[in-house]
């Protein structure tokens, strides 16, 4: 699942003295297909975000937007 492993490296890239993070992913956007526009481009776009807990109850948002315009459709691949 690409969600849980954002989230793991999410989690890896804090250090807390309050114990371990727990990260959640919200959707802010619902799914949707690529268009294709009258200029025979694509166009795709994504908002979510991840809110990183500590055992303290300290929290931090972490927006994330994805934006794709192109003339292929994208083709996800995780590196």
């Amino acid at each position: 699942d690409l969600m849980a492993d954002l989230a793991a490296e999410i989690a890896a890239g804090f250090d807390d003295e309050c114990g371990d993070v727990v990260v959640t992913y919200l959707d802010a956007s619902p799914l949707q297909e690529c268009s294709l526009n009258n200029n025979g481009t694509y166009t795709f776009e994504r908002t979510f975000s991840f809110t990183v807990e500590d055992e303290c109850g300290n929290e931090i948002a972490v927006p994330c937007e994805v934006t794709y315009s192109g003339t292929c459709l994208p083709i996800c691949t995780r590196g």
